[in-house]
């Protein structure tokens, strides 16, 4: 009998099965009435792309995917590769009018899968013979890529069928094979989300001094509470966990403990009791959690990290944030399974460009309040004195976990992030963890796929231009009796690149340009009359590792009549270079090697290929070579910096479109 369960997924992630030796897919969600589930998704591998030069000739070999398979596991045994198929895809790098084939791979185990690429561009060693393998989409993470496969965004629900009930005390446990897990639109009735649980925590300490705390002397000596459900913030409940007596707080729940090691044990039962599914603070991240956990293990206090939605512990870790808008940051990155962490400092710091950002500061500017004043050098003291007094830090302290609960609410924090998930469809945890590129990788990689497109790695130049910002005219300073017109740009880049259609599956190699042009007897920019010709010119087409692009040479070339005339075939070399070899499609591996033993690896192949024969340009069709179709010099258009797209009227970018629909969801949102 067949069963279906529709939830909000919230956070995916993954662990490998050891036993099965396969990848497993884990989705926290919430069901529309609240309830946490914990989907654990069968049957979804790793897998990334490769072409080669003579991807052709090596696919009409006979059993050439098995060996492919078979010297691959045996040469590298750190991931075992499960599968090998061959799909037509187009590179997204660069203008080409039709796909191409590439060998689709497909593996066990996410850890080691980077380390892949190395691998196969160094070369596999196939009966004797070296070849090396160009690598599409290996950077792609193991997470995004199910997501983008099952079409599935941030923050959508998602229906699993056919599942498998899993025993389980803290959540509703399923299990499900990949087949039988959807996204469901957020639309309609799918479009808000379900009631979620959120929790503001603070935590106060002293030491003996006025210094600043340290985890390894300085006890905790209260941890305030505040809990909402995202549906009504107005209906909060507050506890205060105190270590010594404390008088009661109106509208607060107090609960003291003679022991630090016992608060801290309650405080953590809570937590798990309470079961939030957002957790909320003000630099909780880099103090709070850290701070607790730090103490939990001096205390030698068990399970302390066993905090979230399954057996596996808490994870706090080091990292630098780095980008563009905020530049490098240091910080720690908390990890609790099935539960959103919004450290509202970090939140703020991103989204908004303030003088200061302490909580006072902040709750100014956008609530118009101010904490409670109680400084840290009267911290000591106060918490010695007696119950009123500590009443005073606990009043304090449920301030400061009220307070950010408010600023959550008021800057809408979890509409705009759920629909910023949903719109670039990443994970609601990579919006306060990663920087802007992911999100624009997440976009390219759905539209790419959609399309057909790959992306391949390309490393770094190294010699990168920066360029100038857009223009801003400094206004003429006075005082203006009437209105005065303020011109600005809606989404000028943008627009600048949906008129213009730039995009890497638009933009055209130098060599592309230069066949284009030669085809009807021009110079690349050259007017249409006019134009002179020089059709008697020979050209080579030799490459070496540190060229992207065909070099053509006058001194050295090659026939490529007695080529046609001999029966042989001529084959690319990464885009880079010509090979010209006997083949039968008949014949096996080891047949093709035998006839190829007198020659050098692919690299020194490639680097290395020049010869003194003639190459006529009639003889040979460049246009083809270079995938160009019927592209015409009209149907190009040079950009100021130098560089050639295609127009649109001949193929659409991949970028205008992507960028076309996000303007047009931004429009409607603002009506």
């Amino acid at each position: 009998m067949s069963n279906s369960k529709i939830f909000l997924q919230t956070h995916v992630d993954h662990y490998h099965d050891d036993v099965r030796d396969r990848p497993v897919i884990r989705i926290f969600g919430t069901e529309k009435n609240g309830t946490p589930v914990l989907c654990h998704v069968h049957g979804f591998f790793p897998y990334f792309y490769v072409d080669h030069y003579q991807i052709e000739k090596l696919l009409e070999i006979k059993g050439f995917t098995d060996l492919f398979s078979a010297s691959f596991n045996t040469q590298y045994k750190k991931n075992k590769l499960l599968a090998v198929e061959i799909v037509e895809k187009q590179s997204v790098y660069n203008y080409s009018d039709g796909k191409t084939k590439f060998l689709k791979l497909v593996f066990n185990n996410v850890s080691s899968i980077k380390q892949v690429k190395s691998f196969l561009e160094s070369g596999i060693v196939l009966n004797g013979r070296r070849f090396m393998f160009r690598v599409y989409e290996n950077h792609v993470a193991y997470v995004l890529r199910f997501m983008i496969d099952k079409n599935m965004y941030g923050m959508s629900y998602v229906e699993a069928k056919n599942f498998d009930w899993i025993e389980c005390d803290r959540v509703n446990e399923i299990s499900v094979d990949v087949s039988d897990l959807n996204c469901v639109a957020h639309a309609g009735e799918f479009e808000k989300l379900p009631p979620l649980k959120i929790l503001s925590f603070d935590i106060e300490c002293i030491g003996p001094t006025d210094a600043f705390p340290t985890a390894k002397e300085d006890p905790v000596i209260q941890i305030g509470n505040t809990t909402a459900v995202s549906n009504d913030y107005d209906n909060v409940q507050k506890t205060i966990f105190t270590l010594g007596s404390c008088a009661p707080i109106p509208g607060a729940n107090v609960i003291s403990f003679d022991d630090e090691k016992k608060l801290i044990e309650s405080w953590r039962d809570y937590f798990v009791n309470e079961d939030p599914d957002i957790v909320i603070g003000y630099n909780i991240k880099n103090f709070d959690f850290p701070y607790l956990q730090d103490r939990a293990h001096i205390l030698q206090i068990e399970n302390f990290a066993s905090v979230g939605r399954s057996s596996r512990p808490m994870k706090i870790r080091d990292q630098v944030f780095s980008s563009r808008q905020v530049g490098n940051r240091a910080s720690k990155e908390i990890e609790i399974d099935g539960r959103i962490i919004f450290d509202m400092l970090s939140v703020i710091r991103r989204d908004f460009n303030l003088r200061s950002y302490t909580l006072n500061s902040v709750s100014v500017h956008f609530l118009k309040e101010q904490k409670e004043d109680v400084p840290y050098s009267s911290m000591r003291s106060l918490q010695q004195g007696d119950q009123e007094t500590r009443k005073r830090i606990a009043t304090y302290c449920l301030r400061d976990t009220y307070l950010p609960l408010r600023l959550f609410k008021i800057l809408n924090v979890l509409a705009n992030y759920s629909e910023m998930a949903r719109v670039t469809g990443v994970p609601i945890e990579y919006l306060s963890t990663r920087g802007q590129a992911i999100k624009v990788l997440s976009q390219i990689l759905r539209k790419a796929k959609e399309e057909g497109y790959v992306l391949p790695q390309i490393s770094p130049s190294g010699d990168e231009r920066s360029f100038e910002g857009g223009f801003v005219m400094a206004p003429e300073k006075g005082f203006y009796a009437s209105p005065i017109a303020v011109l600005d740009f809606s989404s000028l880049y943008p627009s600048i690149m949906i008129v213009h259609n730039l995009c890497y599956t638009t933009l055209l190699t130098k060599k592309q340009v230069d066949a284009i042009y030669r085809k009807f007897g021009r110079r690349a920019g050259e007017p249409e009359n006019g134009a002179k010709t020089d059709r008697e010119d020979n050209f080579i087409f030799a490459c070496s590792k540190s060229e992207s692009t065909l070099e053509c040479s006058a001194n050295k070339t090659r026939s490529l009549n007695s080529a046609s005339k001999e029966n042989k075939s001529i084959s690319k070399i990464d885009d880079d270079s010509f090979e010209i070899g006997d083949f039968s499609a008949e014949e096996n591996l080891e047949d093709f090697i035998s006839n190829e033993k007198n020659k050098n690896d692919d690299e020194k192949n490639a680097s290395n290929y020049s010869t003194n024969n003639n190459i006529s340009n009639g003889d040979f069709n460049m246009e083809s070579f270079y995938n160009l179709g019927d592209l015409r010099p009209e149907d190009i258009e040079q950009s100021p910096s130098g560089n050639y797209f295609v127009k649109e009227s001949k193929k659409k970018g991949l970028l205008p479109v992507i960028l076309t629909s996000l303007i047009s969801e931004r429009k409607k949102q603002k009506k």
